[in-house]
């Protein structure tokens, strides 16, 4: 499975630069890529645009060929529910849900047997013992550890990583980069955005340069085996090795 972004533009109202600026970027199933750069560098509007969660001005983004922009808005709900999976910056936890109804969200429109992945993308993360406790119970640390499950509990092809580390201490987003790295491990492809070079040294980087991703670095270590797909089964076994690292 391929997504590709190709010759992509972005220019807010009331701006006088492009954010994004022809820029085009391909990410393969069990790549690890970064996107590096300053805030305001136009890493995450480019990670928006790949990820369907915004529309660019111009330019297309691919789906193993499909243009995901010219789909109808319900096919790509589709598309950002079973293939897509979202770590946000801000981490978007709802204040009155538990850390378990949190992970579950993006489960609510399947069968009831799924959601029992919910309770096991949460104990991936070590936090099996907190899942009914509300995110204001959470720590600074423990609130993007259940933002990680929640992208993880419908087995996506891909996760968009937004700054999952930019509140955290340098042990805590160390953890976090480990545990990623475990899910990258297992087929799964990553695209996280980080102004921290320490975070992207390890990986295949761009580094976002007038609104345009420019390859930094070629790491092919990190990228995994497209067959060995994260699957719910295959997120019980991560359990040992993500509380090894928190």
């Amino acid at each position: 499975m391929k997504l590709q972004g190709l010759q992509l533009t972005k220019q807010y109202l009331n701006a006088n630069f492009k954010a994004v600026d022809d820029a085009s970027l391909e990410i393969s199933q069990g790549d690890f890529v970064c996107l590096l750069g300053q805030s305001g560098s136009g890493k995450s509007t480019l990670l928006n645009i790949l990820s369907g969660l915004m529309t660019p001005d111009s330019g297309t983004v691919t789906l193993d060929g499909e243009n995901i922009h010219q789909l109808p808005e319900k096919q790509i709900n589709i598309i950002r529910n079973n293939t897509f999976g979202m770590i946000f910056q801000q981490h978007h936890l709802i204040p009155y849900l538990t850390a378990l109804e949190n992970v579950r969200l993006p489960l609510v429109t399947r069968l009831k047997k799924f959601i029992s992945n919910a309770k096991e993308a949460l104990d991936v993360v070590g936090l099996s013992h907190n899942a009914n406790s509300l995110p204001g119970n959470l720590s600074g640390g423990e609130q993007p550890r259940v933002a990680i499950p929640r992208a993880l509990s419908t087995s996506p092809s891909f996760i968009f990583a937004d700054e999952p580390t930019g509140s955290l201490d340098p042990l805590t987003g160390q953890s976090i980069i480990d545990l990623l790295v475990k899910i990258n491990s297992q087929g799964t492809a990553i695209l996280m955005v980080t102004h921290n070079p320490h975070y992207a040294k390890s990986f295949k980087t761009y580094t976002m340069i007038n609104g345009r991703p420019e390859l930094k670095e070629q790491v092919s270590h990190r990228s995994a085996k497209t067959e060995n797909t994260l699957t719910p089964a295959k997120l019980a076994k991560l359990v040992k090795s993500a509380r090894a690292s928190r």
